[in-house]
């Protein structure tokens, strides 16, 4: 899955050691989502979301009609 997550986090100065302890889960994990390896769980998304102070939509859903 695409998404915005790295883009976002560093635009806001969240290192992803900093975003994984608020959202609960390890850096690697993180890390992972960044970069397209895993795809975070609906809960965890949701976490993502709320610690970033974003919507779903906003981090993980690519507008591809541009």
């Amino acid at each position: 899955m695409e998404n915005k997550l790295k883009e976002i986090r560093k635009s806001l100065n969240i290192t992803g050691t900093e975003l994984a302890k608020k959202v609960g889960v390890s850096h690697s994990l993180i890390y992972m989502i960044e970069n397209g390896y895993r795809n975070p769980s609906m809960k965890i998304a949701k976490k993502i979301a709320k610690a970033l102070g974003k919507s779903l939509d906003e981090i993980f859903f690519i507008d591809i009609s541009h």
